[in-house]
């Protein structure tokens, strides 16, 4: 029975300590209803693109690579979309940078072959 809850748990645990802290949100009622409409568009962007990246076979470079023994997911599709488009932001930005540090390590090549491969397909699922 749990399993079968497990996708509500995951959208209340994002709605409240996993991405948006709705819960420490001081506004009026209002505002309120504003920002849970804000937060539901967020939210189904967010959880539309983890849902692509997982399509393409990205999440394991995204989430968290090991899984639970009755292969329930450790992320949502939620917070693997937060996730991925947080590293996509990082490698935007730091981008000259790793590629110093990647020069240095010509032996560990292939493997960051591998993480632009996955960056490449994250930002081919957006």
């Amino acid at each position: 029975v749990y399993r079968c809850r497990w996708g509500i748990e995951q959208f209340f645990k994002d709605c409240k300590t996993g991405g948006y802290h709705l819960e420490n949100a001081k506004v009026n009622d209002s505002r309120f209803l504003a920002l849970v409409l804000l937060i539901a568009l967020a939210y189904s962007w967010a959880t539309m693109y983890g849902q692509q990246m997982k399509h393409l076979g990205v999440e394991q470079y995204a989430g968290r690579i090991q899984e639970h023994h009755d292969k329930t997911p450790r992320q949502s599709d939620f917070s693997l979309g937060l996730y991925g488009h947080r590293w996509i932001y990082a490698m935007e930005l730091w981008a000259d940078w790793a590629r110093h540090l990647i020069a240095l390590k010509p032996h560990k090549h292939r493997y960051f072959q591998r993480g632009f491969y996955a960056l490449s397909l994250m930002q081919q699922a957006l």
